[in-house]
C-alpha cells in the first residue's frame, strides 16, 4: 500500500492540472486491466483528485463499487471517495440508497 499511495501521490504532483475527463478516462482504463494494484491505483487517484469530480461521478463510484471483487475495494471506495463526494455534493446523496 505505501507503495501504491506513493505512486499516485507522485502521479498527482506531476499532473495537478488533469482535468476531470482525463481523470475518468484514466480511472476506467486502468480499471480494465487484470491487476490488482492497477484497481488499487484507481482508488488512490480518485481520492486524490476527489476535487476534480462531480456529483454525477458518484454514478461511476457506485459502478466501480458494483464491480469490485473484494472488501477492501469497497471499503475504501465507500469511504474516501464516496463519501468525499457526498459530503462535497449534496446532490450525490440521491445515489445512496441504492
Amino acid at each position: 500500500m505505501p507503495f501504491i499511495r506513493n505512486t499516485a501521490r507522485s502521479f498527482k504532483r506531476r499532473h495537478r492540472d488533469l482535468g476531470r475527463d482525463d481523470v475518468l478516462s484514466l480511472v476506467e482504463r486502468l480499471w480494465r486491466s487484470s491487476y490488482h494494484d492497477l484497481d488499487t491505483l484507481v482508488i488512490a487517484l480518485l481520492e486524490l483528485y476527489i476535487e476534480q469530480l462531480s456529483p454525477d461521478d458518484i454514478a461511476v463510484v457506485e459502478q466501480l463499487l458494483r464491480r469490485s471483487n473484494t472488501w477492501d475495494y469497497v471499503d475504501w471506495l465507500s469511504v474516501r471517495v464516496a463519501g468525499a463526494l457526498v459530503e462535497r455534493h449534496n446532490r450525490a446523496k440521491l445515489v445512496l440508497s441504492r
